[in-house]
């Protein structure tokens, strides 16, 4: 019977599972090919399989035509990938291989085989929407990467890198692999385009979901043992937002953490997790350090009276009320406590503290209290806080005001200002600014925001 074509696929029906194995098998050996269990599915108007690869076979099989950086007109349009990122590569396989005998996850590869393919189904009567079988791939096909070229690029970098029992550990293992048959080039640029559509997680989601770094795993514990952080951390949006009843993104009170735990808020996210896996290395020394963070946050939370306010709302308290403690108008529109800038600038005195201070830590971290944290004190002036410009609501005229920066070199002078605020430096020449008498916050140069 002569099979039936559906793009550039030729069909061959059989009857059974134990058939269509058969046949599957037959072609496999006379082709030179594989034949990879496979199910067809259709999506839109377009029928494609998805089945696994071993990756010792994805490594011999695939092969991407990436565009070059600085490459002419031309050569981008002939390519049919992004150009690679080596970086991106070492990530990936250095991810893959500290995780090679444990549990971790290897997103499925999008390919397109240009020419045709058989493919043995079970069942006869019409090209059905879904059905199972075997894909026969010969080992000479053209199978190029529509979306995971530095994932198989990885692999392949590995399979050359490991030692012979992780190689052959690696080998053992599968990716998941949708497969597409296209031969027209504006196609697969097309796909690969589509294929790129996907919303990256946003940084607060990714903090509480990627648990392999242990210091994230501080953040929801930190949320049920701090009333301050209780009910009013953000944990999918990038910003907590004017309208909600959030303090904190989950992303945020991870710099907190950052420099809790190492002194810096700027450390990239796999040096981070390089320390906190050191830090937190063991489930005594995890919860000494969450015993910290927790006793910190709240004991500078009853020596800072808006953060004392904030603390005692019901978890149930209108917008209105948060935002009126959050963004007080007589203190220029806000506290520079209830900010990113603000956890960065009391983690960094926190970690201060715990190593330079730790037998007295909590009567330092009291006078944090005596520190003017309004956006419109002095002490901010020229540091963190800038002015801005508030766009009017419902016609009314724009507005200036007063906004809290995270840029490092004006975060590195506001947290110094605040530790000779509170006797951790000395007021000297290198410390301008009224750093003393300030107690009361001026009045505003600026109307507040």
């Amino acid at each position: 019977m002569d099979p039936e074509r559906v793009g550039n696929f030729n069909i061959w029906s059989r009857d059974t599972t134990s058939e269509a194995r058969e046949i599957a098998l037959d072609m496999a050996s006379s082709m030179d090919a594989e034949h990879i269990p496979v199910t067809m599915y259709r999506q839109g108007s377009r029928f494609q399989v998805v089945g696994a690869m071993r990756f010792g076979l994805v490594a011999r099989t695939l092969y991407s035509e990436s565009a070059r950086k600085g490459a002419s007109l031309d050569s981008i349009v002939s390519a049919t990938n992004r150009p690679k990122d080596n970086a991106h590569i070492a990530e990936i396989a250095d991810y893959v291989q500290a995780n090679l005998r444990s549990k971790y996850v290897f997103g499925a590869l999008t390919l397109n085989a240009s020419q045709e393919l058989n493919l043995v189904v079970v069942g006869r009567g019409g090209i059905a929407d879904l059905r199972q079988g075997y894909l026969i791939l010969p080992r000479s096909a053209k199978v190029s990467i529509t979306d995971g070229q530095h994932r198989e690029e990885a692999i392949t970098r590995l399979i050359d890198s490991l030692s012979p029992d992780e190689r052959e550990e690696l080998a053992r293992q599968a990716v998941a692999v949708i497969i597409t048959n296209e031969t027209e080039l504006d196609q697969i640029h097309q796909d690969f385009a589509d294929a790129s559509k996907a919303k990256m997680l946003p940084p607060s989601l990714l903090a509480m979901f990627d648990t392999r770094n242990p210091a994230n795993r501080l953040i929801p514990l930190l949320e049920r043992n701090c009333p301050l952080l209780r009910g009013r951390i953000e944990p999918a949006s990038k910003t907590a937002g004017k309208n909600s009843t959030k303090l904190y993104t989950a992303n945020q009170v991870r710099s907190f953490l950052k420099e809790f735990l190492t002194g810096s808020w700027q450390l990239g996210d796999e040096e981070f997790e390089n320390r906190a896996q050191r830090l937190l290395s063991t489930d005594e020394k995890f919860q000494a350090e969450m015993g910290k963070a927790v006793a910190y946050i709240n004991r500078v939370t009853d020596a800072i009276p808006v953060l004392t306010e904030l603390a005692g709302l019901a978890s149930d308290a209108p917008v209105s009320k948060v935002a009126e403690i959050r963004d007080n108008q007589v203190a220029g529109g806000g506290y520079v406590c209830v900010s990113a800038t603000g956890l960065v600038i009391l983690g960094r005195i926190g970690h201060d503290l715990f190593h330079k201070h730790a037998d007295d830590w909590q009567a330092v971290a009291d006078r944090l209290g005596t520190v003017p944290w309004q956006k419109n004190a002095p002490l901010w002036s020229g540091n963190v806080v800038a002015p801005t410009t508030v766009k009017g609501r419902k016609g009314q005229p724009d507005r200036a005001g007063l906004k809290v920066q995270q840029n490092p070199t004006a975060i590195n002078r506001a947290a110094d200002l605040v530790r000779a605020e509170i006797g951790l430096l000395p007021i000297d020449s290198t410390l301008s600014l009224a750093s003393v008498g300030h107690q009361q916050p001026a009045e505003p140069a600026l109307a507040p925001a």
